[in-house]
Order: structure tokens, then C-alpha cells, then sequence
């Protein structure tokens, strides 16, 4: 029988979640090592690789914002100002869901596959909730759904603009003068 873990997994995945945000994935497994307190006999039975922590990490990363931001858009009634408090949230909270996803989409060429695929469902499952949210909000209501899924998609990449944004450093009040912009399109 092996040893027992001397450390807290969620803790190490927390550490590693960190770092992927703020430095990418290109960082090195001697930073990850160092960062994350384990040696790496103990990190790579625990996750394989620095794929797999990676991969864990996305994971970590988005029960995170869905624990801390999409609740919004489950929450009745479901409206464009549903969307507009998510919006608003993620601005808030910038500093812990910025720079993850975005650095996995924009970097893709050197991150592992099946990490592109989770950050691409993500994307594509909060393009769904934007559908259903506007589905319900009577302004919409006459609007065909291959229409409203055309604007979802629309407000999926102003999301991804107001976190490269932000993660460059753009006042937030501008920012947010952006989303307005883009919540006033209509589909």
C-alpha cells in the first residue's frame, strides 16, 4: 500500500489554476513545482502531466465562474438583464476569471487539444444560457432562435474583448461603456 498524500489536492489544483492564469501555459514545470509545493514524483501521479494538471486546472477554473457568475443566468426571470449582471459580475471579478480561457483560446497551437475543447464548450455552453435568457425576456420574444443564437454568439466574443481588456488593463469604466454598446445591438 502506497504512501498517503501529505498535501490538499484541491489546494495544489487552486496553486495551479493560479499560475496558468497569470503566466499561461508555457510556464515552466519548475515553476509549477515550486508554486504548487509538490516534488514531481507526487504531481505527476497525481495528474499525470502538465497536460493533465492543465486540464484539471481549465476544469477548477470554470465550476469556479459557474459557482461565482452563471447562477445569474439561471436565475428567473431569465432577461438581457440577466446577461447585463453577468456581464457586470465578471467585470467585478476579473482579476479571478480574466486571463484562463482566453490565454488557452489565443495560445491554442501550444495547448494540449483537449483543453482547447473544454474552453470551447465553455464558450459555446454560455452562448446557449445567453439563448435561453433571451428567450424569456418578452423583448425578444418574436425574435426567431437561429437569430437569437446569432447575438449570443455576438455577446460570447464581446465577452472575450471585455477580458482581453481588462487583462491589458483598460479602465473598467470604459469597459463597461463597451458592454453597454453591445447590449444595446439588436439581433
Amino acid at each position: 500500500m502506497g504512501r498517503k498524500a501529505q498535501y490538499d489536492r484541491q489546494e495544489v489544483l487552486e496553486k495551479a489554476t493560479e499560475l496558468f492564469r497569470i503566466k499561461g501555459y508555457e510556464v515552466s514545470m519548475r515553476t509549477v513545482f515550486k508554486i504548487t509545493e509538490l516534488n514531481p514524483n507526487s504531481l505527476y501521479a497525481q495528474f499525470g502531466n502538465k497536460d493533465g494538471l492543465y486540464i484539471e486546472a481549465l476544469h477548477n477554473y470554470r465550476n469556479n465562474i459557474e459557482q461565482n457568475a452563471m447562477y445569474i443566468l439561471y436565475e428567473v426571470p431569465r432577461s438581457l438583464d440577466s446577461i447585463r449582471l453577468f456581464f457586470d459580475l465578471y467585470i467585478q471579478q476579473a482579476d479571478e476569471f480574466g486571463c484562463l480561457m482566453m490565454n488557452t483560446l489565443t495560445h491554442h497551437k501550444s495547448m494540449p487539444e483537449e483543453a482547447v475543447e473544454i474552453v470551447d464548450q465553455y464558450y459555446f455552453d454560455l452562448a446557449g444560457s445567453f439563448v435561453e435568457c433571451l428567450k424569456e425576456d418578452t423583448n425578444y420574444e418574436r425574435v426567431p432562435t437561429a437569430r437569437l443564437k446569432v447575438f449570443a454568439t455576438y455577446l460570447v466574443g464581446a465577452l472575450q474583448g471585455v477580458i482581453v481588456a481588462l487583462c491589458q488593463g483598460m479602465p473598467e469604466e470604459i469597459v463597461k461603456r463597451q458592454v453597454e454598446i453591445a447590449l444595446t445591438a439588436r439581433p
